[in-house]
């Protein structure tokens, strides 16, 4: 009873009022079209979230060891502290530190995803002065790859130092993008083959002999030096840079490793296999930051794909996106207003084959996009993106308003051709029938 009496007190009101309404419907018009514009435009929304999140420290001037030591062992202090925390796996590399961490059942991951974002900044204090960023995303439908880009190529060469150069880093530098990663693309590796007999005759096991190479093999970090305003970063590297300096490491006296072990200097073992028109091709996919616009970043990257394609160096390489969800979604938003034209359109011809009344026809049909401006612009101030199922959700609301209008504009012409004044059968048509349509 009191949605119809709501129903009616807002139809007095409006009545009553009919200058104030007017500017009313005006403001929402123009509040919903700027709404429009700035909406945050997602495929899934991210009420479709898991109970993890990650942080990324990229720090390409480094080894695994000075990573683990420089990046992930102060990380994983600084967030041990975080509340709801269930589990934390760290794992380093040459390219930088990842740590990957799992929360209880019903934590809130806004909260958990704010006390990350703090911990990471105190972290950032006691990282080297070189790693100049760090990126924290939820493991949920927002880490699922925005664009997934197909490179095929014809070379049988070390493509890894071309591609990472020349196509990795320019999209690594895109704003808005988190992480940058590849599949078939091989990176060469170190193969040491050591001989178990020629180990043991010198008196040597495979644990010594790894405990040595990586003792041999590193790069640290020797503090800074200012200079006219100036401050440069040392580094002291003993790292191996040729296959010959391997070779002839020096095990123990008058022993070299090559004495004892075969080395070879080869692509590592190829776990993922592509073909794009019967040429070989590696795939690289692209995961945006959680708060950055995907219609934004699909379209950055598309533009360095264009880019990157002018490049010299990668003649022979065919580069070409094979998944863009900024696409999906704009292809969406069409579906959307396309459905909404159609609509309003039937609704309009059905009213006014029924009503014989052009403007009862207009006042029905211009409900429409008033219902989608205000829903709009309600999406745009609490915070809402528009994704799949919120376009479902309007495209849905559109047949149903269209569906009370028919029946509230019948009911009102009913009692307007029963003898009623224009106003009394807007309030009596409307009392009749508020509660079954609210």
């Amino acid at each position: 009873m009191e949605s119809n009496e709501l129903a009616t007190r807002i139809t007095r009101l409006s009545l009553n009022r009919r200058v104030t309404m007017f500017v009313l419907f005006l403001t929402i018009i123009i509040v919903g079209l700027i709404a429009t514009n700035r909406l945050k435009l997602e495929l899934f929304p991210k009420g479709f979230e898991g109970r993890s999140l990650s942080v990324r420290v990229p720090w390409n001037a480094a080894v695994p060891q000075e990573v683990m030591e420089k990046l992930a062992l102060p990380l994983e202090e600084e967030l041990s502290t975080v509340r709801g925390l269930d589990s934390m796996r760290s794992s380093c590399s040459s390219r930088g530190a990842s740590v990957y961490l799992g929360f209880k059942q019903g934590t809130d991951m806004d909260v958990a995803y704010r006390e990350v974002r703090d911990r990471l900044e105190r972290a950032k204090l006691r990282f080297p002065d070189d790693v100049e960023h760090a990126y924290v995303y939820k493991m949920d439908m927002s880490g699922i790859p925005v664009c997934m880009i197909g490179v095929a190529y014809e070379t049988d060469g070390d493509l890894y130092d071309l591609v990472n150069k020349h196509i990795i880093m320019p999209l690594s530098r895109i704003d808005g993008v988190a992480n940058i990663d590849t599949k078939g693309l091989k990176e060469k590796e170190i193969i040491i083959e050591a001989d178990k007999d020629r180990t043991e005759a010198y008196g040597l096991n495979i644990y010594e002999l790894s405990r040595q190479m990586r003792g041999d093999n590193f790069t640290l970090a020797s503090g800074n030096v200012q200079d006219g305003g100036k401050k440069y970063l040392l580094k002291s590297s003993s790292r191996f840079q040729t296959m010959h300096e391997f070779q002839n490491l020096p095990i123990s006296t008058n022993v070299l490793l090559k004495d004892i072990a075969v080395l070879k200097y080869e692509p590592e073992e190829r776990y993922f296999a592509a073909r794009v028109n019967g040429k070989k091709a590696m795939m690289i996919t692209a995961v945006k930051e959680s708060e950055a616009n995907t219609i934004e970043v699909c379209r950055r990257i598309a533009d360095e794909v264009e880019k990157i394609k002018q490049n010299p160096a990668l003649a022979g390489f065919d580069l070409k996106i094979h998944m863009n969800q900024g696409t999906i979604v704009m292809e969406q938003l069409n579906t959307l207003f396309t459905n909404g034209l159609i609509g309003a359109f039937f609704a309009a011809c059905v009213l006014y084959i029924f009503l014989r009344r052009a403007r009862m026809t207009l006042i029905i049909a211009g409900a429409i996009p008033l219902c989608l401006f205000i829903a709009v612009a309600t999406m745009y101030f609490a915070g809402e993106s528009l994704n799949l199922l919120t376009i479902l959700g309007l495209v849905l609301c559109i047949g149903l308003l269209v569906d009370n209008s028919v029946v509230v504009a019948e009911n009102i012409q009913r009692h307007f051709q029963g003898g009623l004044s224009r106003r009394e059968a807007c309030i009596k048509g409307v009392q009749e029938i508020g509660l079954a349509i609210t």
